[in-house]
């Protein structure tokens, strides 16, 4: 799985700046992109993707190519 980023800076209140960041979780077999968010911090959240143990497509996607690599 491959995290493609695009970053933007969103004003929050006061003037003060976070910068955000797009991003997209591809397929490596099919180079498709599964999966769009958003977060401040894509290192994290990349992670949390791989650790996720929700009953979800995008998880159960996950699942299958942890296994398909681990053949």
């Amino acid at each position: 799985m491959v995290c493609r980023l695009a970053n933007r800076a969103a004003a929050l209140g006061g003037g003060n700046r976070l910068m955000i960041y797009i991003y997209g979780l591809v397929d490596p077999f099919t180079h498709q992109i599964r999966y769009v968010g958003q977060s401040n911090n894509p290192e994290r959240r990349y992670q949390e993707h791989l650790d996720d143990n929700d009953d979800t497509p995008k998880v159960d996607w996950i699942r299958d190519l942890k296994r398909r690599r681990a053949k």
